[in-house]
């Protein structure tokens, strides 16, 4: 991303403001929220394309076809770059640390057996990812305030009957919530 932009101040790409700021909104939503990443792949270029289309042509018209030739070394190697870099980064396994992760637990409990389970917010994306379907994931917004803080008040044991009434409502046969470990108590 840095190198487009350094490459559009240094070629001095201009562009319509309307574009400039549906650009510079698809880059926000990306940048402030990873699953929005996709939508800068996608309209980013759609954005840009016409643009810098009707531009490089006219840059491509002002140079003699020697020159032209000559300065598409540079953009074929940085094509070639980015297709051996992608190429080894999918070899690499995309599943979590085992450090970071409670795999040994998720295996031991065997909570796929088990039936729904209740998870701790934070939580939720990794049973996701094993196949095991959580309660509450990372999507905040899909759920609503009303969930979300039914879910919060449930963990937390502040309303004791509304926990037990979402155990049975949601038909909850386990819970899956990571320890948190106790401080140490001093005994002097």
């Amino acid at each position: 991303m840095l190198g487009a932009f350094g490459f559009a101040l240094y070629r001095g790409v201009t562009l319509p403001w309307v574009r400039i700021v549906m650009l510079f909104g698809v880059l926000h939503l990306a940048l402030s929220q990873v699953r929005h990443a996709d939508l800068l792949g996608l309209l980013g270029p759609i954005f840009l394309a016409r643009p810098l289309a009707e531009q490089f042509k006219i840059v491509a018209a002002d140079k003699p076809d020697s020159l032209t030739r000559h300065g598409t070394l540079l953009p074929i190697t940085m094509l070639a770059l980015f297709v051996g870099v992608t190429g080894l980064a999918s070899l690499r396994s995309i599943a979590p640390s085992v450090r970071i992760t409670p795999a040994h637990a998720i295996q031991s409990v065997e909570f796929a057996k088990v039936g729904p389970v209740l998870n701790d917010y934070d939580f939720g994306g990794y049973l996701d990812f094993v196949g095991i379907a959580p309660f509450i994931d990372g999507r905040a917004e899909l759920y609503g305030e009303a969930y979300m803080l039914r879910h919060d008040r449930a963990l937390s044991l502040q309303n004791l009957p509304d926990f037990l009434r979402l155990l049975d409502e949601y038909r909850i046969r386990a819970i899956g919530r990571p320890r948190v470990a106790e401080p140490p108590t001093d005994k002097n």
